[in-house]
């Protein structure tokens, strides 16, 4: 960081002449070092490009949280309701502070504080009757409290988990000191399985691919365009009957159809398993793209015991060979403390029913973390509707590995369901809006309950969040007994925070 600051002064030296309002800097970026756990906001380009290319020495990284001031008008430093930080540092604890209170940067800027005045940051919203703006988050200053050791230290923090948990393991919450309307943590890393243009086949996946992944089910047989030519709305195929949509929840006016069945009549395919999807290539082949996916599963399309069909996507858990991408995600190893979240939107359910009352069908989110230790892994599943009543379980798959679940609700036994409630489906329907996007975020702090439930059913699991990769996900519907589903879904999606 000594690196950091003598270069940062450096900077300041040449950039005093025109002042310090950098209206046209509108990202003020929060990085961490690892060796020190110090904290710092940085705004300006140079600096940002300093630390990235290593120049402030070792250590450094990005946490994902940000703050984009272009909501609060940084080019008009005479609106109302707003003010710049008073940027400071201290060369003996190496470190910076930031405040808005006009009382404490004059303090700190008299002789003898300590500090050093390095000029005005980021625009900030304040405080209005002792109350944030309606929409805008509150942003508390959290101290490490380590004056003793010369080795003091600040955090802004917009999120309130990641407060609870720095208060957690010492720091101190010294309260709100400004407001802002756009506090947020960037992705890393992000998988969309429904990009426009994206091919993937109608097979089991592998590791770094995507599939339409069916289990327990027959092989495609045959398949059926909706229209005679891609994409024309005249040329309505007439062997494509509308009851082909009404099972499957499809309502787009073009696309195909892949079926388990041998016929391609009405009969033959209703009681079969079958997709409707936008096709990679009306020409041959099963290959598809996957923007929407509808699927129908049928009880006599297939044998015994739980089947399923799921847009998936298998990422990396070894090292991979020279010439591919390295996908390995390793969200909390060391001092990382990755979010995860993973995301459907379901366009439409058709039917999720039981004719006996005895069977089920539903739709979740999985999430697979394989453990680097044992060797083991774990299936992490998100229940979003179905026939059953909702509720945590832990319990083993067809391959024996671990399921740990919980529910789309307001308090999940684990994590934070962001959007979407669990719907409880009945007599063959859903009370479910059209376009239902579902949401969930796993955090570094929701771990340690995952693996607790999940080593109750295999102790050989590692209880170090830090051993565990993301090793694939998932938007699965799935039937078992007599239980049949037709949905639509789109966007199926992975976002790892830095």
């Amino acid at each position: 960081m000594r690196v950091l600051i003598a270069i940062i002064l450096g900077l300041l030296s040449i950039t005093s002449a025109r002042g310090f309002f950098f209206t046209s800097y509108t990202l003020t970026y929060e990085y961490v070092n690892d060796r020190t756990s110090h904290y710092v906001l940085l705004t300006r380009p140079e600096e940002i490009a300093l630390v990235n290319a290593g120049g402030a020495g070792p250590g450094w990284r990005r946490t994902g949280f940000r703050f984009n001031d272009s909501f609060t008008n940084t080019a008009d430093p005479t609106r109302p309701g707003t003010a710049l930080n008073c940027r400071f540092y201290n060369p003996g604890a190496n470190s910076h502070f930031f405040t808005v209170d006009p009382v404490e940067c004059a303090a700190l800027k008299m002789p003898g504080s300590g500090w050093l005045y390095e000029g005005d940051e980021f625009r900030v919203l304040l405080p209005v009757g002792g109350r944030c703006p309606s929409e805008s988050h509150e942003v508390h200053r959290l101290y490490n409290n380590r004056w003793m050791f010369n080795d003091s230290n600040h955090r802004y923090v917009a999120d309130d988990e990641v407060r609870a948990r720095m208060v957690a393991t010492g720091w101190i919450d010294e309260g709100r000191v400004f407001c802002h309307f756009d506090a947020r943590r960037d992705s890393e890393r992000q998988f969309s399985l429904a990009a426009l243009g994206e091919s993937v086949p109608l097979a089991p996946c592998g590791p770094g691919r995507t599939c339409v992944d069916m289990r327990n089910l027959p092989p495609i047989q045959r398949s059926l365009n909706r229209h005679l030519t891609d994409r024309q709305v005249g040329g309505t195929n007439p062997d494509y009957a509308p009851s082909f949509d009404a099972l499957s929840g499809w309502r787009e006016w073009w696309g195909r159809l892949f079926t388990t069945s041998s016929g391609l009549d009405a009969p033959s395919v209703h009681s079969s398993t079958f997709i409707v999807v936008a096709p990679a290539d009306l020409s041959a082949g099963q290959d598809v793209n996957p923007s929407n996916l509808g699927i129908h599963i049928a009880p006599e399309s297939r044998g015994a015991g739980v089947a399923s069909i799921a847009l998936r996507r298998e990422l990396l858990v070894i090292p991979v060979a020279p010439g591919l991408t390295d996908e390995r995600i390793k969200p909390w190893e060391g001092a990382r403390d990755s979010d995860i979240v993973i995301a459907v939107l379901v366009r439409n359910i058709a039917l999720v029913r039981s004719a006996s009352g005895e069977g089920q069908a539903y739709g979740l989110l999985a999430l697979e973390l394989h453990d680097e230790r044992s060797g083991h892994g774990i299936v992490v599943t998100l229940q979003a509707y179905g026939t059953q009543p909702s509720g945590d379980f832990v319990g083993r798959d067809a391959t024996g590995r671990v399921i740990v679940s919980t529910v789309f609700r307001d308090s999940p036994d684990f994590g934070h369901a962001l959007l979407g409630r669990y719907i409880r489906c009945r007599n063959g329907q859903c009370p479910m809006q059209d376009n239902s996007q579902y949401t969930f975020r796993i955090t570094r702090t929701s771990i340690p309950t995952i693996l607790e439930r999940a080593r109750t059913a295999d102790a050989s699991l590692s209880d170090d969040p830090g051993d565990y990769r993301v090793a694939a996900f998932e938007c699965r519907s799935e039937v078992a007994g007599d239980g049949e589903v037709g949905v639509t879904t789109r966007s199926c999606q992975l976002d790892v925070t830095y």
